[in-house]
């Protein structure tokens, strides 16, 4: 082989190793169907079994999944992970799980930090995995697993999107002076039209992932009862992008006045001054495009 096809191999083979990491594959998985399984290490076995063909289940127990995440991106912007799960049992309760950083990850498979709340109290921040991830949809033989230091759910995937690309998605953070804007409601908006209303987790996350970002107008989230002088802060992104030069306009919710306003700047970060005396009141937090 002459020098110059040499060359050019490796030329062809560096080019596509640059492409691959590039563009890595993302996935978004969500589900609404119950959890087959749930296990807290300090209570017990929640539930029987993840088929109910064979055993049927005589409690429900309810939850609601999102997964997204891009193969091989490590560190807080590998993946986001928010499961909610609701035990009707004696010393269970409302749990909320949380994927806080990436350490590795495949279509089947994801590592790294989870947190874990307990009827609305952090009680845990380790190492876990999900595995399962690359199943179809309704696949009641092979769930989604969730292992984090002893705490176990089972669930199956009811929706995914796949593609190098990221799917048609709005996302972003809600905080106060630092600290996430929990249980804030959050409205995506086509002008006047909300499209979708959602709660944001308990790190201040949103995600809005069945959206079109050429339709996307505008953000609002509502948060009650703050009970402190704030400054809030946040990012958003549009089709896995950050919303540039956004604006963004903090009022008491029912009156049109302006409290305080702020721009996002070019990774979709914004912070508003400090928006003072307005203690226990509902604050509406409106980004437009």
């Amino acid at each position: 082989m002459k020098k110059k096809n040499i060359f050019l191999f490796f030329l062809v083979i560096m080019l596509m190793l640059i492409s691959a990491s590039a563009f890595s594959q993302s996935h978004v998985i969500t589900s609404d169907d119950r959890v087959f399984l749930f296990t807290d290490p300090t209570v017990g076995l929640f539930g029987t079994t993840w088929n109910d063909s064979i055993f049927p289940p005589t409690v429900i127990i309810s939850s609601s999944l999102i997964l997204s995440w891009d193969e091989g991106v490590t560190g807080i912007n590998g993946g986001f992970a928010d499961l909610t799960v609701y035990t009707p049992f004696a010393n269970g309760g409302k749990y909320e799980i949380s994927l806080i950083s990436v350490s590795s990850s495949d279509a089947n498979q994801i590592t790294g930090i989870w947190n874990v709340k307990k009827n609305d109290s952090l009680i845990l921040s380790a190492p876990g995995t999900a595995v399962n991830l690359d199943k179809t949809p309704e696949d009641t033989i092979n769930p989604i697993s969730i292992s984090i230091n002893g705490f176990i759910a089972n669930t199956i995937i009811t929706q995914r999107f796949d593609g190098l690309k990221a799917p048609q998605e709005v996302t972003g953070t809600f905080r106060a002076d630092g600290t996430p804007l929990s249980g804030a409601k959050v409205k995506l908006k086509e002008d006047a039209e909300p499209l979708e209303i959602i709660t944001t987790d308990f790190e201040g996350n949103y995600k809005f992932i069945d959206s079109n970002p050429a339709d996307f107008k505008r953000v609002v989230g509502v948060y009650k009862n703050f009970d402190s002088n704030v400054s809030i802060d946040g990012y958003i992104y549009v089709g896995g992008h950050p919303l540039v030069g956004a604006s963004v306009a903090v009022n008491q919710n029912g009156d049109p006045t302006i409290l305080v306003t702020a721009t996002t700047d070019a990774s979709g970060y914004f912070q508003t001054p400090s928006i003072l005396n307005k203690v226990g009141k509902n604050l509406r937090i409106l980004i437009k495009k």
